[in-house]
């Protein structure tokens, strides 16, 4: 990973290159210091009491975008249209974009409507929206859009509804290129049929947990920061206990959770390295969940659920974080938007591992994260396989980059988070078990709900496992059939 240190943030934004790809370029444009960035209320403040020397990871990905899209190959559709219908318009409308993210999404689109010689546009609806016009268009036989993007807990409706192509059933796809995050196509196929898939042009990095860390607190404590611990592989829970019994010394609260308190037990048990669902292109789709992987993360819950000076109120949970009145925060990434400015001097942190012998960090990606599907009646199958795999290829790294800087200029506090949140970004992890576990109540109850019962009630997870284990993988059959 190769850094350059600039002496000045805004030194820095001005030197800032464009990256090339291919015959076009992908270009991250320096903020305008007198624009506010769209993405949020108030204007925040470039330099606030962020370190006064910034280091920026500069990633090449130049090489592997035109390997990429070389394999999904040329295509000339006479400078027609191609119609997005999403609930998350900033993904693809660089209109919908902040500052920063704008000339990435921008230069993205340019660099794929150039290779195929076609126009992306993108309507915004909400997913029940797009659902009913969908729906009623495939009635009608009618065309809706090319592609669309849902949230993940709305697959198994669209799918159930007979809206949906099979991606599997695709020409030119590539589901195990690295344009694909892997957990990203696992979480919307299996067996012989595919979905939805997520990839790096639907990652939305505001909706991965963290842990968010008081600089202030710490210091008070004479404690370092726990940078060089993620750095060395070695931010495990047990550190993050060791860290927190500091609390009661300071008169603070450990952690807090507020938006993540209701999947607290979810984040946790992929944190520690687990899935809930097996699942992928030829793989029968099973539940995961036993209990001898969950031992380990049953022991981390209740240490967590159970402790003393965490927030006992979590509506609070994040304004107390602000004002120093925690240690932790456990939140997703896009509170960053709302901390910025908090008179507690802050870090962020990826999810803490069950081990330092954990292969990497997790970060399960929210119900609600962005999920491209091909619509039944888009205009072509070919044209839509192709843009599809190319919207992901072309966004490898460059978009992440993107976000990794807009946070750096508008809210991050120090160097070291920098590195963080890029960290972050490459941990997403998706799970098949929020695509279909609003089909049938037996996949909730032996995945997500099973360990959040173990995480609030310390049941013994045996108890779900023999409940409902076996009708999840008759209901994962049905929907999935080997």
């Amino acid at each position: 990973m190769k850094s350059k240190i600039k002496k000045a943030l805004s030194l820095f934004l001005a030197l800032l290159t464009a990256l090339s790809v291919c015959s076009c370029a992908i270009h991250i444009n320096k903020p305008d210091k007198n624009e506010t960035e769209s993405n949020t209320d108030t204007n925040q403040s470039a330099v606030q009491t962020a370190d006064d020397d910034w280091a920026y990871v500069e990633n090449d990905f130049s090489k592997e975008v035109k390997n990429h899209l070389n394999s999904i190959g040329d295509a000339d559709y006479a400078g027609t249209s191609f119609m997005i219908a999403s609930f998350a318009p900033e993904l693809t409308d660089p209109d919908k974009c902040g500052t920063v993210m704008s000339p990435a999404v921008y230069d993205r689109n340019k660099l794929v409507e150039d290779r195929f010689n076609i126009e992306i546009y993108t309507k915004e609806a909400d997913p029940d929206t797009i659902y009913t016009e969908l729906y009623n268009a495939s009635l009608a036989d009618d065309f809706y859009a090319d592609l669309i993007v849902v949230p993940q807990y709305y697959i198994a409706q669209f799918a159930a509804g007979g809206t949906l192509i099979n991606l599997l059933s695709l020409p030119f796809t590539d589901y195990t290129a690295g344009y694909n995050i892997s957990s990203g196509v696992e979480a919307g196929m299996a067996s012989s049929d595919g979905y939805a898939l997520a990839g790096w042009a639907t990652l939305q990095p505001d909706k991965l947990p963290c842990v968010f860390f008081s600089r202030t607190l710490l210091d008070k404590a004479g404690l370092e920061y726990p940078y060089a611990l993620v750095k060395s592989g070695e931010w495990t829970w047990d550190k993050f206990f060791e860290y927190s019994e500091a609390a009661s010394a300071l008169d603070v609260e450990s952690y807090g959770c507020q938006n993540t308190s209701q999947n607290m037990g979810d984040i946790v048990y992929i944190s520690c390295g687990n899935k809930f669902i097996n699942a992928g292109e030829g793989n029968a789709a099973t539940v995961a969940v036993e209990a001898e992987s969950t031992n380990i993360f049953a022991d981390i819950a209740y240490k967590l659920f159970n402790d003393p000076y965490k927030s006992k109120n979590s509506i609070e949970a994040i304004s107390t974080f602000a004002n120093g009145g925690s240690l932790f925060l456990i939140e997703n990434l896009g509170e960053i938007k709302n901390i910025s400015n908090s008179e507690n001097v802050w870090g962020v942190l990826p999810m803490p591992k069950a081990s330092a012998g954990q292969s990497s960090y997790k970060s399960l990606a929210a119900s609600n994260s962005a999920f491209f599907a091909v619509p039944t009646g888009c205009s072509s199958a070919e044209k839509t396989s192709r843009i599809m795999a190319a919207l992901n290829a072309a966004s490898l790294g460059f978009i992440a980059d993107a976000y990794v800087t807009d946070s750096m200029y508008y809210y991050l506090r120090d160097n070291e988070s920098v590195n963080m949140v890029e960290k972050i970004c490459y941990s997403a992890y998706y799970d098949m078990a929020y695509s279909v576990g609003t089909d049938d109540l037996t996949i909730a109850n032996s995945t997500y709900f099973a360990v959040r019962n173990v995480y609030e009630n310390n049941h013994d997870i045996n108890f779900y496992i023999d409940s409902f284990a076996y009708r999840a993988n008759t209901a994962l059959s049905r929907i999935f059939p080997y």
